[in-house]
């Protein structure tokens, strides 16, 4: 934030006390690169304007300066409205919209809540619908941003980059350099404002903090496969783990997307959200083999129930890889190291003969990124992910990781009960 008048009142002080510009520097413990930027007319941090005012005697004449810059500026941001359109409509998620509507209306408080769950579970298109609906709740603005976090052949959007295209997008051109100082100013813009801010596919922790506003009138959604523990320890966010759709909810779902309304179908319908895992992501690429490809729905139940099925939900999404199930798939197991890729192959190939004999310190890269995930009874490795694991990683190990042999034989060692089974969805 650049204001003239704030710099040459610095100049004006350092120079009645005659200090040069590196002494003044030491003084408040910044760089005389910094010293000379703030004498032309940069506004610091709160923290450097009051170590400035003290240094130079301004009896609080700095800080108020800096105080009002700051609200001038504030005062004559752009209002912003960045979302991207939303689905039409959002099948089985009322209980999520509700609970979204009740804990992120404007608070006392920043609220901030976190939406996880697997590829394709429906996170930005649920995020988007809400924060269209809530929208008039916040006056100043909506700002949003894609963070990447597992977008196929892209890395992940730095805090650096995030906090300039922020700050941007509410009309201030002139960016700090540091990552620190845009920190601080993004803070400082928003402080007094009711602005909703969407996070969407985030990567880390890391990356999401230096990202929250800091005032107590400013809601944050973040949409992330991950669950961001670190957002719960050191800023209280909340999380929502979006489940499978329920069956019903999945049917209709795909009756709406293809235009079926011919109550004979339902049995059709309802096998057919079976075989795609009630997957919104699945649903879509169904529907678009019907319109696009001429598929019937008898046609389609046999080819979901063949061995080709995730190839012939990939071509539907031919044009766009960030629509193709293998390619959310495939972003996710980029993270996971070479003995967490070995062992969800084997599952892959033993399908439900493993998942709940495993120990939780064994599973715990794939629930991370959401290859396993809770189900009814317990935790269940999806139908799609299988065959995608099957198809995509290869086949299956020659030997098994040295801990599962572990786990191996202590099963074996107890024969007489037999282990509890957990249903592969």
């Amino acid at each position: 934030m650049r204001n003239p008048d704030f710099g040459n009142t610095v100049r004006l002080l350092r120079l009645r006390r005659k200090m040069t510009q590196p002494e003044l520097a030491d003084a408040v413990n910044v760089t005389k690169f910094w010293i000379s930027k703030i004498e032309h007319g940069t506004v610091p941090h709160p923290n450097t304007v009051a170590a400035l005012d003290s240094v130079l005697g301004a009896e609080n004449n700095l800080i108020n300066q800096a105080r009002r810059a700051r609200t001038e500026l504030s005062a004559h941001l752009r209002h912003t409205a960045q979302l991207p359109s939303a689905p039409p409509l959002i099948y089985g998620r009322r209980h999520e919209l509700g609970a979204l509507h009740s804990e992120l209306a404007p608070h006392h408080r920043t609220p901030i809540r976190v939406l996880t769950g697997p590829a394709g579970i429906g996170k930005t298109g649920l995020a988007v619908t809400w924060a269209h609906d809530a929208t008039p709740s916040f006056p100043d603005g909506v700002l949003y941003s894609r963070l990447h976090g597992h977008t196929p052949g892209r890395a992940p959007a730095t805090a650096h980059d995030v906090l300039a295209d922020l700050i941007s997008g509410l009309g201030v051109t002139d960016l700090p350099n540091s990552q620190d100082a845009r920190e601080a100013l993004l803070k400082t813009l928003l402080a007094d404002k009711k602005v909703l801010l969407v996070l969407d596919d985030a990567d880390s922790t890391k990356q999401v903090r230096p990202l929250l506003p800091g005032g107590h009138h400013c809601a944050v959604l973040i949409t992330s496969r991950r669950r961001l523990s670190g957002l719960s320890i050191r800023s209280s966010a909340r999380h929502l783990q979006l489940a499978r759709l329920p069956i019903s909810s999945a049917a209709d779902m795909l009756a709406g997307l293809i235009g079926e309304d011919d109550a004979e179908q339902s049995p059709r319908l309802t096998r057919l959200a079976e075989l795609l895992d009630c997957l919104p992501l699945a649903i879509h690429a169904a529907a678009e083999l019907v319109h696009a490809h001429g598929y019937g729905l008898g046609e389609l139940i046999a080819v979901m129930e063949g061995p080709t099925r995730l190839q012939a939900l990939d071509l539907a999404a031919d044009d766009d890889p960030e629509a193709s199930l293998s390619a959310a798939l495939n972003a996710s197991a980029q993270h996971l190291s070479a003995d967490a890729t070995a062992l969800l192959i084997e599952l892959a190939h033993r399908g439900d003969q493993m998942v709940d004999a495993l120990p939780v310190n064994e599973r715990r890269e794939l629930l991370r990124e959401k290859f396993l995930v809770p189900g009814d009874g317990g935790v269940q490795l999806p139908s799609l992910v299988a065959e995608w694991a099957k198809t995509v990683l290869g086949p299956r190990p020659v030997h098994r990781p040295a801990r599962e042999t572990t786990a191996t034989a202590d099963r074996d060692a107890v024969e007489t009960k037999p282990p509890r089974r957990i249903a592969v969805a």
